[in-house]
């Protein structure tokens, strides 16, 4: 249970060694084959239309990445670390070192607790993978994650424009120390970088305020037993100091009980936008605030050397309007469940296959993998998405 509190605090505590300096390289590879077939029906015609797509695809057990670690007892109780890691794209070799987007943190441990800078994982993704049976990457991934980091329409930026829900860049973060009978908390802070306001105004006034971000999460470990909830909240747009900028408010409840035969885990997720700008990636038009609420519930069963995995989710919309048209399309909600077996070869390798189902209701587009659906514009508001299947067979390796 441990090891899921520390994914919980923005995916792990750095490994400390006692009394001397490490240096660790670590990574994942992850590959799978896979199929994937959305389908879309014209609302005058009837006609029902599918797409599909074969692909060797990565990041369905566990995200490819390369990444170093390094730690230094400094006396006294403190530690200095430091987290580098970057994502790679394994089929076609087209990411590597190129950067550390994946995750780049330095920090100091000691009796207080743990300080750390840099570009980590958000608290509210923290709380997706952390209950997550798929944990937190692939096609089987969490329902609420996914439609956090994707538009109803299915484009990227999230419900409020977000570019990255998944991580923060600029960041300060307080970590509780981890001896407080099973209690773990964080408190996290995200700079907004304050570029100057066009014609290279200094006013503290003209600065943006866009991509601040700010959270906390509390959990409680005791035995099989997990609870934990976050608050966040990041602004959007380009609101300055001296307007109103758009935010978007994330509160994640999440629960998990281990039962040595199965373990049941559940997610209650509510995210609100509001502001004066575009509150979609996709939209032209200023649209009305809008949020979503959902809910997961899932299991893992040992059986053998592997496990079985199973997740049922839900989402529902506030409200979503086609840019262009501001046409209601009633009470829009996504479906998804998902399926899988993972058979461990060793401590480090493991053979997994997944089997999904995301479906459509009322003007979502959301899909599991490529091809996607076409944007809601006022030409393709007649096509309506329905399902989207996919099918995984897949080998992951630690190093």
């Amino acid at each position: 249970m441990h090891k899921y509190l520390l994914a919980f605090c923005a995916s792990s505590v750095t490994p400390l060694c006692s009394a001397q300096s490490t240096t660790t390289i670590f990574g994942v590879i992850d590959m799978s084959i896979s199929r994937y077939t959305n389908s879309e029906r014209d609302l005058v015609t009837r006609r029902k239309t599918t797409k599909r797509l074969d692909a060797l695809n990565q990041k369905n057990f566990g995200k490819s990445h390369l990444g170093f670690r390094s730690s230094e007892d400094l006396g006294g109780g403190l530690q200095l670390g430091i987290w580098l890691q970057a994502g790679t794209a394994v089929d076609d070799g087209s990411e590597g070192l190129d950067g550390f987007r994946d995750r780049s943190v330095v920090s100091l441990s000691g009796p207080f607790g743990e300080i750390r800078f840099g570009r980590d994982y958000t608290l509210a993704f923290g709380a997706d993978s952390v209950i997550d049976p798929f944990v937190g990457f692939g096609n089987g991934v969490n329902l609420l994650s996914a439609a956090n980091a994707l538009d109803p329409l299915g484009n990227p930026g999230g419900l409020g424009g977000i570019a990255d829900y998944m991580r923060a860049s600029n960041s300060a973060s307080y970590l509780l120390p981890p001896n407080l009978g099973g209690f773990h908390g964080q408190l996290m802070y995200a700079l907004g970088e304050d570029d100057d306001a066009p014609g290279g105004s200094r006013s503290s006034r003209g600065r943006t305020k866009a991509d601040r971000y700010a959270g906390m999460g509390l959990a409680y470990a005791d035995g099989p037993l997990l609870l934990a909830g976050t608050y966040s909240r990041i602004e959007v747009g380009g609101g300055l100091r001296d307007a109103s900028s758009d935010k978007v408010r994330f509160f994640t409840a999440v629960a998990s009980y281990d039962f040595g035969i199965a373990k049941l885990v559940a997610e209650y997720s509510r995210s609100k936008a509001s502001g004066g700008n575009d509150m979609t990636a996709s939209a032209s038009t200023p649209l009305p605030d809008i949020g979503m609420r959902g809910y997961l519930a899932g299991l893992t069963v040992p059986v053998g050397a592997g496990m079985l995995r199973a997740s049922y989710a839900r989402v529902r919309y506030d409200g979503l309007f086609a840019p262009g048209t501001l046409a209601s399309f009633g009470t829009p909600r996504v479906g998804k469940w998902a399926i899988g077996y993972v058979h461990n070869l060793s401590k480090r390798t493991a053979l997994y296959a997944n089997l999904m189902r995301l479906t459509n209701h009322d003007g979502t587009r959301l899909s599991l993998a490529r091809p996607f659906y076409g944007s809601a514009s006022a030409e393709s508001v007649q096509r309506r998405p329905g399902t989207s299947t996919g099918f995984e067979l897949g080998l992951r390796h630690f190093f």
